[in-house]
């Protein structure tokens, strides 16, 4: 079995192996990064990595902070400066810097399907009752939220996750579906249903109305 764990970013080995003077830069998604890997003495690495985007709101949310306050101390602020936006991991394999990355994405991927889960599949509540009911409503939303997953990782595979957040690429394909709806190609789940089965029908209910009343039935000789 094998790890990788999110390191402090004030630890003392990030500053021990000089971590945060990055060696390298590239492009994930939308995003500029730095980063850094160090082979350690016991045959671990160390990965650090620093969000140029990140650095900024980090640092602009210090300074409001301070500026709040009326507590700017210019000592404080360059020991934090270095690093705003980083981030850094420590693992037994040997992984690029991309791909180290990647798994820290991934990290967040499940996050945004939890969110997915709870928030736009509504899929908090459960309407049923009794074990084999609540059973299966839970794997129904379970065979959901893998859908959705599957569906993220072909995006991602097809590049439309470089130039559009999940969020913006949710929004495009609900209005794609709200046109669907509207041209009658897709049901409109809005739609409010009967809560709960279907009542049973009576034993012999269907022998009851398959019955014909003799009585309704004009004699012979009203016909002749």
């Amino acid at each position: 079995m094998h790890f990788l764990l999110p390191v402090k970013r004030d630890a003392k080995i990030v500053d021990k192996c000089n971590a945060l003077s990055f060696d390298t830069a590239f492009h994930y998604g939308d995003k500029t990064l730095q980063g850094k890997k160090v082979l350690l003495k016991d045959s671990r690495f160390l990965y650090s990595f620093k969000d140029a985007y990140r650095a900024r709101k980090e640092e602009q949310a210090f300074l409001n902070q301070a500026i709040k306050k009326d507590s700017y101390n210019k000592e404080q602020y360059e020991e934090r400066e270095e690093r705003f936006g980083t981030i850094a991991f420590i693992s037994d394999l040997d992984l690029t810097l991309v791909d180290v990355y990647k798994i820290y994405e991934e990290r967040w991927l499940l996050e945004l399907m939890f969110s997915q889960y709870k928030g736009n599949l509504g899929l908090t509540t459960t309407r049923v009752q009794g074990d084999y009911s609540v059973i299966g409503s839970e794997f129904i939303n379970f065979i959901s939220t893998v859908l959705t997953s599957r569906m993220c990782k072909k995006a991602e595979e097809c590049g439309v996750l470089d130039d559009l957040s999940y969020g913006d690429m949710m929004e495009d394909l609900s209005s794609v579906f709200e046109l669907m709806v509207k041209l009658g190609l897709a049901i409109d789940p809005t739609i409010k249903r009967k809560r709960g089965r279907p009542k049973k029908k009576k034993k012999g209910t269907n022998q009851r109305e398959n019955q014909v009343d003799l009585e309704k039935i004009p004699s012979v000789a009203m016909l002749l």
